[in-house]
């Protein structure tokens, strides 16, 4: 049972690493090609597959030629790679390969990174004000598994993690408005 509880420890940054970035790349999943979003559930379940396994990751050599291949089959599909489209495929992607190599909490915070950069995306992309709670609720989400990945090894629980979350975005939202009012408006798109 000692053994059992750790590797539940162990498995429970992953499981919050893995389901954020599910939740922020669901906000693009009919916008991906039907490839893409299959090949990212294949790494994911790949993925618990080896940690429910106790086997090691694969190694370097086989995520260098998953992630050339994924690179490849992105920049195919959408001709390159620049552009929010392509960008935003090939982050998904790459967000899902990094957790072939996810072993210690840089990693994690890493996955949860990607899963910000993939909510920022959706918000460049569909800016409708009825989208508004997906968008709070993915942040919410994904702050939390940075409160859980980033407490010691006694876990937080999730109702901990959520409030910690929760107070967090509370906080900043006072800055939010404030940049809101007064950061200058830029004509046109933003990556233009």
């Amino acid at each position: 049972p000692r053994g059992a509880v750790d590797e539940a420890a162990g498995l429970r940054p992953l499981a919050w690493s893995t389901g954020v970035l599910l939740v922020a790349i669901a906000l693009h999943v009919d916008r991906l090609p039907a490839w893409c979003t299959a090949a990212i559930l294949a790494l994911v379940g790949w993925r618990f597959a080896v940690a429910l396994r106790g086997r090691p990751p694969p190694g370097p050599i086989a995520r260098t030629v998953l992630g050339l291949a994924l690179l490849l089959a992105v920049a195919s599909q959408f001709a390159g790679v620049s552009g929010l489209a392509g960008g935003t495929a090939l982050l998904a992607c790459m967000g899902a390969l990094k957790l072939l190599e996810t072993r210690g909490r840089r990693d994690h915070f890493v996955v949860i990174g990607v899963a910000l950069f993939l909510v920022v995306a959706a918000c460049l992309d569909r800016q409708a004000l009825t989208r508004l709670p997906l968008y709070v609720a993915a942040t919410w989400l994904t702050c939390a598994a940075m409160a859980v990945v980033g407490s010691p090894p006694v876990s937080l629980a999730t109702r901990a993690a959520l409030s910690v979350a929760g107070r967090s975005l509370a906080l900043s939202l006072p800055i939010a408005i404030a940049l809101f009012v007064f950061f200058p408006r830029v004509q046109g798109q933003v990556w233009a």
